[in-house]
């Protein structure tokens, strides 16, 4: 199977018609050059309708980022491909917001990626991710203590307002991908800071990763690793299915029967709690280390307890609630 079959049938499994309208995300990067140079060329042959280009130049590393806008632009220009641009001041939003700026960074582009959707019309909006991506994923939320929805990595599908968001590229390799940039001569750009090990997804990538493939160079580890996201993701889709009919049954008052919550424990007790939260505020991940500190609140008589995010639980008489102090949720990749 070529390159384009494959992407053709991951675009098929996702829903994508020969009538939908794509919009690709472009950073300028190995990945996403990629991706819209694939697109581009599969314009035609009705794998779509229309196909668009959107990028957010984050004004973060001066020169640079001002150099990866116009390179994506001229490319856009040259193939006669669409181009949407947005031009934000994230540091200053996000020492504004008090918020990281790599969430910072993730919110926004989000924010304009839905914009674009409502205002234009698209249908579908593709990010690069690869299974390299996942692999880090699924090795960071591990480490962090996830249950089954975080070793299920980073989603293929999710809704964004009216349209989806799609990874058609989870099943795809850097190596992949680093060969296909090499056969078409196409030169992407190089983002310094994803050298700089200060961030924990750039130490996974330049020293985990490597160990675990000079360890293991039979069992390629970035893809058993995505495929064990996908297992996780099939896991997550059932016990999901558990946890909202479970969930109905302890709802009470609007909020959950503190009773009944009380009657859970370890496993199915994350299950419940982590998809209540899913489905008040968006994608949070329980960690090991927040399941046994719940189990052990529920039965004391302490009031509230706070998590992550903003997000605490409070004590209502018999209900137990869930409040937020006002932090936007999003999912993290």
């Amino acid at each position: 199977m070529t390159f384009h079959e494959k992407t053709i049938k991951s675009l098929r499994n996702l829903g994508v018609s020969s009538n939908s309208s794509l919009l690709i995300t472009v950073s300028g990067g190995p990945d996403s050059l990629a991706l819209a140079h694939v697109m581009q060329s599969l314009r035609g042959t009705e794998a779509f309708a229309s196909v668009a280009v959107a990028h957010v130049n984050h004004q973060l590393r001066g020169d640079e980022s001002n150099r990866e806008e116009e390179a994506v632009r001229n490319y856009c220009k040259s193939r006669d491909v669409a181009f949407e641009l947005k031009r934000v001041d994230t540091l200053r939003i996000a020492e504004h917001e008090k918020t990281g700026i790599e969430e910072t960074a993730r919110k926004l582009r989000y924010e304009f990626f839905e914009e674009l959707t409502e205002k234009i019309g698209f249908d579908f909006v593709l990010t690069a991710h690869t299974a390299n991506d996942q692999a880090e994923t699924v090795i960071l939320n591990m480490i962090r203590g996830s249950g089954v929805r975080g070793l299920a990595g980073i989603p293929p599908k999710r809704k964004l307002g009216d349209a989806f968001v799609i990874r058609p590229w989870l099943g795809v390799t850097k190596a992949e991908i680093l060969e296909y940039l090499q056969e078409h001569h196409l030169i992407a750009a190089h983002d310094a800071s994803n050298d700089e090990l200060i961030f924990r997804r750039n130490q996974v990538r330049q020293k985990v990763m490597p160990a675990l493939e000079e360890v293991w160079p039979d069992r390629e580890p970035v893809k058993t690793l995505a495929a064990l996201a996908e297992r996780m993701r099939e896991l997550s889709i059932f016990l999901d299915t558990l946890a909202k009919e479970k969930l109905e049954l302890l709802q009470e008052d609007g909020g959950l029967s503190i009773a009944g919550v009380q009657s859970l424990g370890g496993f199915l007790l994350h299950t419940v709690i982590e998809a209540w939260i899913h489905r008040e505020f968006g994608h949070y991940g329980l960690t090991s280390e927040e399941t046994p500190r719940i189990e052990t609140w529920i039965a004391s008589t302490s009031p509230r307890m706070d998590l992550r995010r903003g997000l605490s639980l409070r004590k209502d008489g018999n209900i137990l609630r869930l409040e937020s102090d006002g932090r936007e949720m999003f999912y993290n990749e």
